[in-house]
């Protein structure tokens, strides 16, 4: 023990030593990369100590790095603020300055901090609870390191990719994993990585209720670490050594292990081990119906609960305690514990409820009749319908209206000038068809999107109206030419221009109906969830929305403008990308809002895209640059697409 504690402060004292080296040479180092990387090396020493301090100091790394234009320091800076924020439980920062992180490696092109930055973008998802999403970048993550030469950190890559696959029940594959990571740490004799494989091994055949193979992994991990004398692993080791000895019913057996396990968290003087250790007593004791002795256990671990506010252990001692005295008919005591669980069962059902909500944003409306629900969606999907029959009866008019134009202009013009107008009818008939999807689309929401449908309703006033309008003069001039004609080109080109005057009347109270909504009136996150229940109503793609400290409203120019982005992105993988499953990601974050837009179609090459004549991404882009905002692209043909969004709130 007093070895244990001369050892502790010794590294105490060599991590001041070193801490105060950095500082002192942080007085006379230069604004230069060198500087960045001492600032850098000091967030490192505080980031147990001294957290927030941690932050600052490469917060100013990186604020140096951005201004010497050094961007390997500034994906360094960006990833190591994300991993202390990691650490701090703030995964929302985290995931914002690790994506861009990213972001900026990637350009870069070192497949090395790319891999450390998606493995850390891993870990936070997987403390969010989103894995399907940690999966992917665990995944991502081992693909680049399988090329390394040393695959030392492919084996902590592994362990991520088990652990998910544990946690979803997915067993085999977990396994498959743990020994693959196993097979990398034996092979360069890595003594704390194998301990940590069979540890893993251990706990899935435990989930399978494989015992003898959980004992067995156990027992080699235990002969590991004792070998290398880390008794605070091995004290973990032998409590799920005896947990697996109680569920065989060898109570003897399960007994000597937790108290072996209890004299080294005692040792160490580790209170929560002690405390989850005695309740582990306690229980296997109420099992056997021991309840005398169980209760010994229950109170002394009780009393180190308290002092150490180990509230999940609480919750367990009381309940069981609970239900003894109840058993003893004991009824007074019973209650008194009975209703110290319950309030505490409550504090803490509150307590996760509020941390989900601020965490994630629960994606569904708890307080939202479902009847309710239903009713509008049907009453959308109504006014929906309507608005669609009267926009396809116009554009079918005006398609009739341009080869009208176009055979009546094919008479009386110059050969010469024939190619030139199939080219401009061409162009009509793709604008008008591109209209016809932009319109469709806007129209599948519940409600509708406020400025969407403004800009819709501008789009058929001012380019269809105007158009119908010119070729009603056309047709004006035309008349008066060929009254001395044939009486049935008359009839015909008056019917015509009948027609144009009824598509006229039709644009103009279109353009009035649509010219309302819900994006200025509910905000863009409202607006952005109908959009995923459209879509997602369609059946043919998964669409997932995820929002972080969003609930306040943003100036209405840059929710339109971010609104607009969003729909040209999602249109784009939904028609061009043949993706199966879109992820949008919104994290406000001071004065700045952070946006991923992810799929898993087929992806892109970025400059061919550019230099086609499509206009999609030249419009996102254009738009960005119209609110401050920066656009990243991250696609590859057959890979899927990224595209990061970062726009100043200030």
């Amino acid at each position: 023990m007093i070895l244990l504690v001369i050892l502790q402060y010794n590294l105490f004292a060599q991590n001041l030593k070193r801490i105060d080296s950095l500082q002192y040479k942080l007085k006379a180092i230069p604004m230069d990369t060198n500087r960045v990387k001492v600032l850098c090396e000091l967030g490192l020493e505080l980031q147990n100590s001294e957290p927030d301090k941690a932050i600052q100091y490469v917060d100013e790394g990186l604020k140096l790095s951005i201004k010497l234009k050094y961007k390997k320091g500034e994906g360094f800076c960006l990833n190591r603020i994300g991993v202390l924020y990691e650490n701090k439980g703030d995964f929302a920062k985290s995931l914002m300055y690790l994506s861009q992180s990213l972001s900026i490696r990637k350009k870069i092109g070192d497949p090395v901090s790319i891999a450390s930055t998606m493995h850390n973008i891993g870990i936070a998802y997987e403390n969010i609870g989103m894995y399907d999403s940690a999966l992917h970048y665990y995944v991502e993550d081992a693909r680049i390191k399988e090329k390394f030469t040393d695959k030392r950190d492919l084996a902590g890559s592994y362990i991520g990719i088990g652990s998910i696959n544990d946690i979803e029940g997915n067993f085999q594959t977990s396994l498959k994993y743990y020994r693959q990571a196993l097979l990398i740490y034996s092979s360069y004799k890595d003594s704390a990585g194998t301990s940590i494989a069979y540890e893993n091994i251990g706990d899935v055949h435990k989930n399978m209720n494989s015992n003898d193979s959980a004992l067995f992994y156990y027992f080699k991990s235990a002969r590991i670490l004792n070998n290398m004398n880390n008794l605070a692993e091995l004290a973990n080791i032998y409590n799920n050594i005896g947990a697996v000895y109680e569920e065989k019913h060898k109570y003897q057996d399960a007994s000597n292990y937790f108290i072996k396990s209890l004299k080294l968290h005692s040792q160490l003087g580790n209170q929560q081990g002690i405390t989850e250790v005695n309740a582990n007593i306690g229980v296997l004791f109420q099992s056997q119906g021991k309840f005398d002795i169980a209760l010994k256990y229950y109170l002394v671990a009780l009393d180190t609960a308290k002092k150490i506010k180990a509230r999940e252990s609480l919750l367990l001692i009381n309940r069981n305690m609970a239900e003894i005295y109840f058993n003893q008919k004991k009824y007074l005591e019973a209650y008194s514990y009975f209703k110290s669980y319950s309030d505490l069962n409550d504090t803490l059902s509150n307590e996760q409820k509020n941390k989900k909500i601020s965490e994630l944003q629960i994606k569904y409306e708890t307080d939202k009749n479902l009847r309710q629900i239903a009713a509008e969606k049907e009453i959308g999907a109504q006014r929906a319908r309507e608005r669609n029959i009267l926009l396809v009866s116009t554009i079918l008019i005006l398609l009739l209206s341009i080869v009208i134009i176009y055979n009546y202009k094919q008479k009386i013009n110059a050969n010469s000038l024939i190619a030139k107008k199939n080219e401009e009818i061409n162009s009509q008939k793709i604008n008008v068809l591109l209209t016809e999807q932009d319109i469709k689309f806007a129209s599948a929401l519940i409600e509708g999107q406020e400025q969407e449908r403004k800009r819709i309703a501008e789009d058929l006033h001012d380019r269809l109206g105007i158009l119908l309008s010119t070729i009603k003069l056309h047709f004006s001039a035309i008349n008066s030419d060929i009254k001395s004609k044939i009486w049935p080109s008359i009839k015909q080109s008056t019917i015509a221009e009948k027609l144009l005057d009824d598509a006229f009347v039709e644009v103009r109270q279109i353009a009035h109906d649509l010219a309302s909504g819900t994006l200025t009136k509910s905000g863009l996150v409202v607006t952005l969830k109908d959009l995923k229940i459209a879509i997602e109503h369609s059946r043919r793609i998964k669409f997932n929305l995820d929002t972080y400290h969003m609930e306040e409203r943003f100036d209405s120019q840059i929710e339109i403008t971010i609104y607009r982005t969003l729909q040209e992105l999602i249109g784009n993988a939904l028609k061009h990308a043949a993706a199966s499953e879109i992820t949008v990601s919104l994290n406000r974050y001071d004065k700045e809002l952070n946006i991923i837009v992810e799929d898993n179609g087929i992806g892109f090459n970025k400059s061919l895209a550019y230099a086609s004549d499509g206009i999609g991404l030249k419009n996102v882009e254009t738009r960005m640059k119209s609110i401050g905002g920066e656009l990243t692209i991250d696609s590859l043909p057959e890979k899927g697409s990224t595209i990061i969004i970062n726009v100043p709130l200030s």
